[in-house]
């Protein structure tokens, strides 16, 4: 068993081996703090903003306080969209019909980012029943058959307006 004097010892000198390794490294970072932010995006502190956000004519207006995309950096971040028409009426079709409603509003805002479906990264689609993921990917592959981003399809309980569908990407500009 170590004695209060030699756990004090020890206490000590890590102490002082963390300190010289700590400090310089603390000290380089003070000194810059585009070490901590990214040099291209910068913060509201102080820093110039190059966020730009989108909202496409040919769709229906966003339903609540959200932008259709926001572009930044050469990215496109675009809100979950849902099958519903540029007059705001919901498509009464099958979740195929739906889908293609999706993806055509998917379409628009990107058009209107100065992006095209060529450019997605990435894409997330949230449905309310696994058994039709086969007619939604049929219909996916309609719009991505030969540029084939990185997807994530997820089986939610809900969601709003008691829509089958919704889809959200990521894209370049």
């Amino acid at each position: 068993m170590l004695s209060r004097t030699s756990l004090r010892s020890i206490n000590t000198a890590a102490t002082a081996t963390t300190s010289r390794w700590l400090a310089p490294r603390c000290a380089v970072l003070a000194a810059s703090p585009s070490r901590w932010v990214s040099p291209r995006i910068k913060s509201s502190r102080g820093y110039a903003s190059n966020i730009t956000t989108v909202t496409s004519p040919k769709i229906v207006k966003p339903l609540a306080p959200y932008s259709h995309a926001v572009k930044a950096n050469g990215f496109v971040y675009m809100s979950g969209m849902i099958p519903m028409t540029a007059d705001g009426s919901k498509i009464e079709g099958d979740i195929k019909d739906n889908t293609r409603q999706v993806l055509e509003n998917i379409k628009a805002v990107l058009e209107e980012s100065g992006s095209s479906l060529e450019q997605v990264l990435k894409v997330n689609i949230y449905i309310t029943d696994m058994a039709k993921f086969s007619e939604i990917n049929s219909v996916y592959s309609e719009y991505f058959n030969t540029h084939k981003p990185a997807r994530t399809c997820v089986s939610v309980k809900e969601l709003p307006m008691n829509f089958e569908v919704e889809m959200e990407c990521v894209a370049l500009y």
